[in-house]
């Protein structure tokens, strides 16, 4: 053994000695405490101190034409972006008073001296600046005061090392490698940002990310557009106030493609978004457009009639003939809903209780009548269908202008919906008829 080694192997032996053994050093609870308390009063940085009341009162020295001190000056770097009372609601760096603030920061950047701190608020309120001179002028100086926070021969503090990686959110396109990575259907750059850089929800960086993946649904190729859906879904749920946009254009995209098949993740993501697209009191549907609104009320009409007759099936109440009849109108039903008699909805059957769960408030209840019966309501233009699922049943016809059947309720009796009246059509399924 050399004389490195013997001493590596010494030293490591003292350090086990003071972990474990009777010489072990204890852990020191109280310093630990005291670690946690101060984390959890401060944070990540900003800490307790940027609070409205503080803000106003550093603003209001400011206004008297008073120095402010150092911890009001930290304050106001973190503050400069936000819309404030005491200036009407406008924002510090927009106000004439906001040249006082930066010509301080910019003279201490001249000289080197700008605090890490306050580089680190100016640098908060940069990312939530409106575009425009006081947004530039941040900017400019946060990018010529950056090498000035390195000091020689100690570890920069894990915020500025993770921000020096990024340091192009400072350039004039501070969007654009993030942008042009989402474009390749990547995001290990935003997500390593993310993971290091506190970028607040009312940033302009969103904006730009939101503005960008809207563009990318509308100029892809079709079958890259089709590829890269699920990417893009997941991105929406990812980029704050991102949801209704991004949402909205691939929705209206999907429904601008030849092959319009039904997609059951975009499908459930806009169901679970938006609500139903059948209600028409449901406004949101409109971010996507009509054509995209009818086309997922169609998927909606296809994926209610299969479960209907298969869950009647499974209870040997139905015929396939009538599923094979109505699975050709999909494209023109605007609403459906079905209904279940107290038989399936009391059924132990794992994959029946599976089944309700999952549906949710789409289920309605169908009383009176034999507990075997279920029935499904599927609006055409203006006439309103009720089929039952019990053999020997016709299907009856009601104008919707006319009918006494209120559509989006959570129950309905056997006897609203097939009135004992002859002015009541119905539908029999026998060649005659259904041609």
């Amino acid at each position: 053994m050399t004389l490195a080694q013997s001493s590596q192997a010494a030293f490591d032996a003292v350090l086990l000695s003071m972990t474990t053994g009777r010489y072990s050093i204890p852990t020191p609870k109280e310093l630990v405490r005291a670690v946690e308390a101060t984390r959890s009063r401060f944070g990540n940085g900003q800490a307790e101190l940027v609070t409205k009341d503080r803000v106003d009162a550093a603003l209001a020295q400011l206004m008297k034409h008073l120095e402010p001190g150092r911890r009001q000056l930290f304050v106001l770097a973190h503050s400069l972006a936000q819309p404030t009372r005491l200036l009407g609601g406008g924002t510090i760096l927009e106000a004439p008073i906001g040249e006082r603030l930066l010509l301080h920061w910019e003279d201490a950047a001249g000289n080197r001296e700008i605090k890490a701190s306050h580089w680190r608020g100016l640098f908060h309120s940069y990312l939530q600046a409106e575009d425009g001179p006081g947004c530039q002028r941040l900017r400019d100086l946060l990018a010529s005061s950056l090498p000035s926070l390195v000091r020689e021969g100690c570890p920069p503090p894990e915020w500025l090392a993770a921000i020096r990686h990024h340091h192009g959110l400072l350039d004039a396109s501070p969007c654009r490698p993030y942008v042009d990575e989402l474009l390749e259907g990547k995001t290990e750059l935003l997500d390593d940002l993310l993971q290091k850089v506190d970028i607040p929800d009312a940033s302009w960086f969103w904006t730009i990310l939101r503005r960008a993946i809207v563009e990318q649904v509308k100029v892809l190729e079709e079958h890259a557009f089709k590829d890269r859906m699920d990417h893009l879904l997941g991105l929406s749920s990812r980029i704050p106030n991102a949801r209704n946009e991004v949402l909205a254009a691939i929705l209206a995209r999907y429904a601008d493609c030849s092959g319009r098949a039904r997609n059951v993740r975009l499908m459930e993501f806009g169901l679970e978004a938006w609500g139903s697209p059948q209600l028409r009191s449901n406004k949101l549907w409109l971010l996507a457009g009509e054509p995209a609104r009818h086309m997922v009320c169609s998927w909606l009409a296809q994926e209610d009639l299969e479960d209907f007759y298969r869950l009647c099936k499974d209870a040997r109440e139905v015929d396939d003939r009538r599923l094979r009849f109505w699975l050709r109108f999909t494209e023109q039903m605007g609403y459906t809903h079905i209904l279940l008699g107290s038989g399936i909805r009391k059924s132990r059957n794992p994959d029946i209780r599976e089944f309700i769960e999952s549906k949710g408030e789409r289920l309605g209840s169908l009383t009176g009548g034999l507990s075997t019966n279920n029935a499904i309501l599927m609006q055409i233009g203006g006439w309103l269908f009720v089929e039952f699922s019990e053999k020997g049943n016709a299907c009856y016809v009601f104008p919707v202008s006319e009918a006494a059947v209120e559509l989006g309720q959570k129950s309905y009796s056997v006897s609203e919906l097939r009135p004992s009246t002859k002015s009541t059509a119905r539908l029999l399924h026998m060649d005659g008829n259904e041609s």
